[in-house]
Protein backbone atom coordinates (compact mmCIF):
# COMPACT_ATOMS: atom_id res chain seq x y z
CA UNK A 1 0.00 0.00 0.00
CA UNK A 2 1.55 3.33 -0.32
CA UNK A 3 0.14 6.32 2.19
CA UNK A 4 0.51 9.46 2.27
CA UNK A 5 -0.08 12.32 5.10
CA UNK A 6 -0.95 15.88 5.79
CA UNK A 7 0.77 17.03 9.32
CA UNK A 8 -1.25 19.79 11.27
CA UNK A 9 1.64 20.35 13.34
CA UNK A 10 3.56 22.12 10.66
CA UNK A 11 2.18 24.97 9.01
CA UNK A 12 -1.85 23.89 10.00
CA UNK A 13 -1.12 21.10 7.52
CA UNK A 14 -1.78 23.46 4.75
CA UNK A 15 -1.47 21.96 1.36
CA UNK A 16 1.44 23.41 -0.97
CA UNK A 17 2.85 23.12 -4.46
CA UNK A 18 5.58 20.82 -3.18
CA UNK A 19 3.63 18.62 -1.12
CA UNK A 20 1.67 18.36 -4.15
CA UNK A 21 4.38 17.11 -6.38
CA UNK A 22 5.11 14.64 -3.42
CA UNK A 23 1.30 13.10 -3.38
CA UNK A 24 1.01 13.16 -7.10
CA UNK A 25 4.49 10.77 -6.88
CA UNK A 26 2.90 8.62 -4.13
CA UNK A 27 -0.30 8.86 -6.28
CA UNK A 28 1.30 7.51 -9.77
CA UNK A 29 3.31 4.84 -7.77
CA UNK A 30 0.37 3.10 -6.64
CA UNK A 31 -2.03 3.42 -9.43
CA UNK A 32 1.55 2.07 -11.47
CA UNK A 33 1.50 -0.84 -8.98
CA UNK A 34 -2.17 -1.66 -8.69
CA UNK A 35 -1.85 -1.12 -4.84
CA UNK A 36 -4.19 0.67 -2.62
CA UNK A 37 -3.56 4.13 -1.55
CA UNK A 38 -4.33 5.70 2.15
CA UNK A 39 -4.36 9.20 2.81
CA UNK A 40 -4.23 10.59 6.59
CA UNK A 41 -5.49 14.49 6.44
CA UNK A 42 -5.02 16.51 8.69
CA UNK A 43 -5.34 20.09 7.13
CA UNK A 44 -6.22 23.78 6.68
CA UNK A 45 -6.29 23.58 3.23
CA UNK A 46 -4.62 25.21 0.79
CA UNK A 47 -1.18 27.53 1.93
CA UNK A 48 -2.54 31.28 1.24
CA UNK A 49 1.22 32.03 1.17
CA UNK A 50 1.29 30.13 -2.45
CA UNK A 51 -2.24 31.99 -3.74
CA UNK A 52 -3.36 30.27 -7.16
CA UNK A 53 -0.23 28.18 -7.35
CA UNK A 54 -1.69 25.87 -3.80
CA UNK A 55 -5.07 25.84 -5.22
CA UNK A 56 -3.67 24.72 -8.84
CA UNK A 57 -1.54 21.82 -7.40
CA UNK A 58 -4.40 20.27 -5.70
CA UNK A 59 -5.79 19.91 -9.53
CA UNK A 60 -3.49 18.01 -10.25
CA UNK A 61 -4.20 15.78 -7.33
CA UNK A 62 -7.98 15.42 -7.84
CA UNK A 63 -7.08 14.62 -11.93
CA UNK A 64 -4.70 11.49 -10.39
CA UNK A 65 -8.14 11.19 -8.38
CA UNK A 66 -10.36 10.34 -10.93
CA UNK A 67 -7.47 8.65 -13.22
CA UNK A 68 -6.92 6.24 -10.02
CA UNK A 69 -11.36 5.75 -9.42
CA UNK A 70 -12.21 2.59 -9.93
CA UNK A 71 -8.84 0.92 -10.51
CA UNK A 72 -7.53 0.94 -7.18
CA UNK A 73 -8.79 1.57 -3.63
CA UNK A 74 -8.60 5.43 -2.27
CA UNK A 75 -9.16 5.52 1.48
CA UNK A 76 -8.73 8.53 3.42
CA UNK A 77 -8.62 8.98 7.08
CA UNK A 78 -9.59 12.33 8.73
CA UNK A 79 -7.24 12.66 11.62
CA UNK A 80 -8.18 16.54 12.39
CA UNK A 81 -10.06 19.23 11.01
CA UNK A 82 -9.99 19.74 6.90
CA UNK A 83 -11.35 22.58 5.36
CA UNK A 84 -11.01 23.81 1.39
CA UNK A 85 -9.50 21.44 -0.82
CA UNK A 86 -8.55 18.84 1.69
CA UNK A 87 -12.51 18.23 1.53
CA UNK A 88 -12.57 17.07 -1.86
CA UNK A 89 -8.90 15.33 -1.31
CA UNK A 90 -10.57 13.14 1.05
CA UNK A 91 -13.47 11.98 -1.13
CA UNK A 92 -11.97 8.97 -1.61
CA UNK A 93 -13.66 5.46 -2.50
CA UNK A 94 -13.63 4.68 1.70
CA UNK A 95 -13.48 7.91 4.78
CA UNK A 96 -12.98 7.11 7.80
CA UNK A 97 -13.26 9.87 10.44
CA UNK A 98 -11.25 9.63 13.54
CA UNK A 99 -13.24 11.16 16.39
CA UNK A 100 -15.32 14.02 15.80
CA UNK A 101 -13.17 15.16 13.14
CA UNK A 102 -14.57 17.68 10.92
CA UNK A 103 -14.71 18.41 7.12
CA UNK A 104 -15.59 22.06 6.38
CA UNK A 105 -16.18 23.36 2.93
CA UNK A 106 -14.78 26.36 3.53
CA UNK A 107 -13.23 28.26 6.60
CA UNK A 108 -14.90 28.34 9.93
CA UNK A 109 -17.41 31.10 11.17
CA UNK A 110 -15.01 34.21 12.55
CA UNK A 111 -15.35 34.47 15.72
Amino acid sequence: MAVFAQDFTVLGGSFSEVQSRKICRIQDLALEAGIPLIGLNDSGGARIQEGVRSLAAYGEVFVRNVMASGLIPQISVILGPCAGGAVVLAGADGLHRHGRRQLRCSSPAPT
